[in-house]
């Protein structure tokens, strides 16, 4: 090998050595980046998940409120059909005072 070649050899070392330097830098910043960008991913989705639970939990707890007033009322619907009942045969037993009155009214004419 002639000193011009080794030289020339030795020269381009260190350009080489920078660029082989800087490729290896990327790769291992570019892991990092993803391996964080993965975390802060895990992160979102927990977030979401706890998000998502707390949802459904306030849901079911709405759900069972309005359960209980749905029993409330239709309790006060199963009285008001029982207070009909009444009135109808409070009804029909005045009908049937009121026709024994007249009865009466009349044998005592």
């Amino acid at each position: 090998m002639s000193d011009a070649v080794l030289i020339a050899i030795i020269g381009l070392g260190g350009p080489f050595l920078t660029a082989f330097a800087s490729v290896i830098t990327q790769v291992i910043l570019n892991k990092r980046n993803r391996e964080k960008r993965r975390a802060e991913s895990e992160e979102e989705r927990k977030k979401a998940a706890v998000e998502e639970a707390l949802k459904d939990e306030r849901l079911e707890q709405r759900m069972k409120v309005i359960e209980d007033k749905l029993d409330i009322h239709n309790g006060y619907a199963e009285k008001f059909e029982d207070m009909n009942t009444q009135l109808t045969e409070i009804k029909t037993d005045i009908a049937v005072i009121k026709n024994d009155i007249q009865n009466l009214y009349h044998k005592g004419e």
